[in-house]
């Protein structure tokens, strides 16, 4: 492996990092979002929220990156206005750290917020009138799993948290995570009572004819920007045969995981010095990224070759 080499991979897996494609699930929870801020806009009752979970990797902050990227205009963020403020969260934090959290993200848009100093009750206040100063339109709380909720009680109080920044605060809640960001709405019905049904973007499974569509349709999209950007000449190619079903086993249909999987194996094609993309890259990035760790026990591309059609993708 030369230098240019490794350089030429790296630019190229850091190409594929940027790529973003909607799903209809995508679409489907930036109406949500749109939602929530259009009713505070009319509303004079409390203001709602919504959950968003699905399994690590499922795209959650792509999700809400681009909804905030597109909503927080140079002219708004210049007027010093934050229409959605996106806040990911650390982890076991608590009460407490999750207001601080909030005026953390909030000093990033230039507000001297004091995110470390004052009581709990004094922070939220503090949260309160620095959402209200910065026209805060929704707020996003990312990673909401991290909260500490081990006990029905703990779950509880965080639900009760929630609830009064519905209450207390200017504008509508986005909270998203991991299945386990269930636990305070299970915990708390009052909170339960201010959302909106639940965004879930559930694992796509090869049993449902409709997840099969909408994953390949995924795929197809994704590798025509690897062609476009010019990081493998055939990407498209892996739509053929059964490589789309053989990704999908690898990734247990968690789109952040076949994107992965493309990257690890444009990587091992680029250190080869190739340009095209090859079965033996996604056999050899199978091995390293998802069966070394111990994520599967075996490779499904290592059978069923004569299904890639030759001249399109060399085996």
């Amino acid at each position: 492996m030369t230098s240019d080499l490794r350089k030429l991979a790296a630019a190229r897996r850091a190409q594929m990092d940027g790529i973003f494609i909607p799903t209809p699930r995508t679409r489907e929870a930036h109406e949500q979002f749109h939602f929530l801020m259009d009713h505070s806009a009319v509303s004079t009752s409390d203001k709602l929220c919504v959950l968003l979970v699905a399994p690590s990797q499922s795209g959650k902050s792509k999700v809400i990156e681009t909804f905030a990227d597109e909503m927080n205009t140079a002219e708004k963020l210049g007027q010093r206005q934050i229409p959605v403020l996106h806040v990911t969260l650390h982890a076991e934090v608590t009460r407490k750290g999750l207001a601080q959290d909030i005026l953390i993200a909030l000093q990033r848009f230039g507000f001297e917020t004091g995110p470390m100093k004052g009581s709990e009750p004094e922070m939220w206040e503090r949260v309160y009138r620095y959402l209200r100063a910065g026209a805060v339109q929704l707020l996003v709380l990312d990673e909401v799993h991290h909260v500490k909720t081990t006990t029905s009680a703990m779950a509880r109080s965080v639900g009760e948290c929630i609830k009064h920044a519905l209450l207390e605060g200017p504008c509508p809640i986005v909270l998203s995570g991991i299945y386990s960001a269930e636990l305070p709405f299970r915990a708390n019905e009052q909170l339960q009572l201010r959302a909106v049904p639940s965004i879930d973007l559930r694992k796509f499974r090869s049993d449902i004819p409709n997840d099969l569509d909408l994953f390949i349709e995924f795929l197809a999209a994704y590798l025509v920007r690897l062609e476009e950007l010019g990081i493998a000449t055939n990407a498209t190619a892996v739509i053929e045969g059964d490589c789309p079903t053989c990704i999908l086993s690898v990734s247990d249909g968690v789109l952040g995981a076949a994107c992965r999987l493309l990257k690890e194996a444009v990587v091992c094609m680029t250190l080869d010095g190739r340009d095209d993309l090859r079965r033996s890259d996604l056999i050899k990035a199978t091995n390293e990224a998802f069966i070394r760790p111990g994520l599967i026990d075996q490779n499904p591309f290592t059978s069923g070759f004569a299904n890639i059609r030759r001249g399109k993708m060399d085996v």
